[in-house]
């Protein structure tokens, strides 16, 4: 099978869509999906895409995930981040070469400074709406799928102040150790 794509609208959170998020060994920029509806959520059904399906206070939802960099065929391909765009379908962020002035979805390592990123982002909070674009293609395990684009349908603004009290404690910590190693000690 060729690869298809879907489209599904719901609500997001944790997007990490601007830079790969690198816990466990992976570098891969992500979110996890909470289909709008059934039918919304059929859609990723019928695709068959080997995702584990959880629920928690928010319903069911799915992760989905767009790698940084991928091995195929014995090159290293880099993939951009996913393209993201405003409800009208405007896009806010994508990536272009800059000789041809082309939007790139991936590149090889002679394109590596070719290649720039487009747009300011804009920072997705959790519960956000959107319609993401993913595609999906077979593999040795099953269907696979790469996160292509977000549109932004209704925007949660992310504040940081939004954190998890142990997440605003770690980070700040962090902050004060940046402070202490920038103060001479004299």
């Amino acid at each position: 099978m060729a690869t298809q794509t879907v489209k599904m609208r719901g609500k997001v959170y944790w997007a990490k869509v601007y830079a790969p998020d690198v816990a466990f060994g992976a570098s891969t920029y992500k979110l996890d999906f909470y289909p709008l509806n059934d039918a919304e959520f059929q859609k990723f059904k019928e695709a068959g895409i080997q995702k584990t399906v959880k629920e928690n206070e928010n319903g069911k939802y799915f992760q989905l995930s767009r790698p940084d960099f991928k091995l195929i065929k014995g090159e290293i391909i880099t993939f951009t981040s996913p393209v993201i765009e405003d409800k009208e379908g405007k896009t806010i962020v994508d990536h272009v070469n800059v000789e041809t002035g082309n939007r790139v979805y991936s590149y090889n390592a002679k394109d590596k400074n070719k290649i720039i990123r487009r747009g300011n982002p804009i920072l997705i909070g959790n519960g956000s709406e959107v319609e993401v674009r993913v595609a999906v293609y077979d593999t040795a395990k099953g269907k696979g799928h790469r996160l292509e684009s977000v549109k932004i349908l209704d925007l949660i603004e992310y504040r940081s102040d939004n954190k998890p009290p142990e997440m605003s404690t770690m980070f700040d910590q962090v902050e004060d150790d940046k402070k202490e190693k920038e103060t001479p000690p004299w």
